[in-house]
This record gives C-alpha cells, structure tokens and sequence, in this order.
C-alpha cells in the first residue's frame, strides 16, 4: 500500500510537547487516514525512550509509542529502499554534502515508496531533489 506521507520523528514528537505545534495537529488531523512511518522513524522513537532513566516520563512516552505510535504502518527498509539509499548517498557525497544516514534512509523509503515526507525541518534532507517534502 503507497500513502501520501510518511512522518518525520520531529512530527510525532510534537505529542510528547506541553503546547505541540498547532500546524502539525491540523495537518495530522487532515490527513489522519493518509500517513504512516517508517521503520527508521520508528527506531529513532524507540531508541530515545529506551534512553531515558525510568520514570514517570519515561512511562508515558512507553505509552505513546504503544497506542498511537504502533497503531500506524510502519514501512519497512527493503531492498528497494537500500538501492535507491545506496544511489542518494554516493550522489550526495560526490557533491560534498553528507547528510546524517538515518534522514537519508528515510528520504529513500520516501522515495521508493512515492511518499511526501512530513517534517519541521527540511535542512535535515537539503540537496535531495527527488525527495517531495511537506513542511509544517
């Protein structure tokens, strides 16, 4: 199944904040049945809680990522996506810009799946012309 977007980890995270954006809950409540994440985001999510020192913090975000996180569709790394991250990453470096390897990994899930990427921060995939991005 191909969905429109694909959500950043800086999305998602707008939850976890006292005042979250109010441009990111329109959209996300716009486009409700049309986004999904990756597994890289997911891991980033995953990874972030898994390094917090048991607390009460730590167990709400537990539960954010249990009922609301976990209730999307995670798009796998694949094969695909390996090819066209592969391609990304040695057109970037030729032209000097090395981007972090997990916004490169979801740029190319993005791309292979045909996805807009919903993000706050379109710096983090500069130079990806193939990459459609939705900036909130």
């Amino acid at each position: 199944m191909n969905w429109e977007f694909i959500l950043d980890t800086n999305i998602l995270s707008e939850f976890t904040k006292p005042k979250p954006d109010e441009k990111v809950l329109q959209f996300l409540n716009k486009e409700k049945d049309n986004f999904c994440i990756c597994a890289p985001v997911y891991q980033e999510l995953v990874f972030g809680i898994d390094l917090l020192p048991v607390s009460k913090r730590k167990n709400m975000y537990l539960s954010f990522l249990h009922e609301v996180v976990e209730s999307l569709e995670i798009v796998p790394y694949d094969a695909e996506a390996a090819k066209v991250h592969a391609k990304l990453r040695a057109e970037l470096q030729k032209k000097g810009l090395i981007l972090p390897y997990i916004d490169t990994e979801i740029a190319s899930i993005c791309i292979r799946n045909k996805s807009v990427l919903a993000t706050k921060n379109a710096k983090d995939y500069r130079g990806i012309k193939e990459l459609k991005l939705k900036v909130l």
